[in-house]
């Protein structure tokens, strides 16, 4: 199946299609309309973007600090012994 080309791959999916059942057409044209959703829709909004950009600035101003993994377990642990 590797050694097809785009048209026979199409062909055979076509074929496929014209096949199987109607819970398997559904399956698969969910499956392609999550890809399509997925591909046009960025996961990153530009909303995101400023969030990230302003965070960023904060830690580098200062304001704000951030923690290696260990660091975090330890000041939740503290926290909870509390």
């Amino acid at each position: 199946m590797n050694f097809m080309n785009s048209s026979e791959r199409r062909k055979k999916l076509h074929t496929y299609i014209a096949d199987i059942d109607d819970k398997k057409v559904l399956a698969m044209l969910t499956l392609l309309e999550d890809e399509v959703k997925y591909k046009t829709t960025p996961v990153i909004t530009e909303k995101d973007k400023q969030e990230i950009r302003l965070r960023e600035k904060n830690r580098q101003t200062g304001k704000s600090k951030t923690y290696s993994l260990s660091e975090a377990r330890k000041l939740f642990r503290s926290k909870k012994e509390k």
